[in-house]
């Protein structure tokens, strides 16, 4: 980190607690720091606790995730070993990624082709559909049905039975609740904005920084941006928007630190990098 932060910035190690938009001070561990204008930039929380017994049984009996490093490799080990059925899951609540749980998907399937074994391979979502642009959300439902996926809406994993290798889920329309057996069980869990904010003024109804979504400025305190994972803008949450986003931003942070109003705007792309 030391590395790529530039000269002249002051690098402080520390957890940020609060951010107090009246004053324009944010509490870092026990250091309270006034700034002029803020950048928030703080990412998305994942939230394994939202589903019973998850926590507990990830990295064990075949249940796996990719959204935490220690237990990649055991998702990998896991596919190596499969000879049944395989479930992937997606949550109801926005994710890191948008579509990595299909790509998760898609992945397994094609390897269990390639090593021609006869796997059962569902996906269950929380979702209303697989995409919000319905162009994708088409192309996903053809691959799903090429590809001969079981796959369902509305979906919510809410329990892992992870020695009885059963996944209990809750349909978000009727809350009825059904339990699914599986061998190999990848988790996507719920996710949510940072907590920490809760208590700052700063969130919107769904949790995240509350911004405009072209000029990423905040809706009420014109000496807060936020971009990224943290904040409102209504585009799939991953690193490769963030890239379009910045320079944006910062153009409208210099216009604002000049007593303009920000002029540049954001136009929602988030492009996928490209060798």
């Amino acid at each position: 980190m030391k590395k790529v932060i530039p000269k002249g910035a002051r690098w402080l190690k520390s957890s940020v607690k609060h951010i107090d938009p009246v004053k324009r001070e944010v509490t870092a561990d026990d250091t309270v720091i006034s700034y002029d204008f803020l950048i928030v930039a703080l990412g998305i929380e994942l939230n394994y606790d939202a589903i019973k017994g998850a926590k507990e049984a990830i990295g064990k009996n075949g249940v796996c995730t990719n959204y935490l490093y220690d237990f990649v490799e055991y998702t990998y080990e896991s596919l190596k070993n499969t000879k049944s059925g395989n479930i992937v899951t997606k949550p109801q609540s926005k994710i890191k990624g948008g579509v990595s749980a299909e790509n998760s998907l898609f992945t397994m399937d094609d390897f269990v082709k390639q090593h021609d074994r006869n796997v059962d391979i569902m996906f269950r979502s929380g979702r209303e559909e697989l995409f919000e642009v319905k162009k994708y959300n088409d192309s996903l439902i053809n691959q799903m049905e090429e590809k001969h996926i079981d796959y369902k809406l509305n979906e919510e994993l809410i329990e892992v039975k992870g020695k009885e290798k059963q996944a209990v889920f809750k349909n978000n329309k009727t809350g009825d609740t059904h339990t699914l057996s599986f061998e190999m069980l990848v988790v996507t869990p719920p996710m949510h904005g940072p907590s920490i904010l809760k208590s700052s003024g700063l969130l919107d109804e769904e949790g995240w920084v509350d911004v405009d979504k072209h000029t990423m400025m905040h809706k009420q305190y014109t000496t807060v941006f936020s971009l990224g994972d943290s904040s409102s803008l209504p585009t799939v949450k991953m690193g490769a928007a963030v890239r379009k986003q910045l320079p944006v931003l910062v153009d409208n942070l210099i216009e604002r630190m000049n007593d303009q109003e920000p002029s540049h705007k954001y136009d929602g792309r988030t492009p996928a990098h490209r060798n």
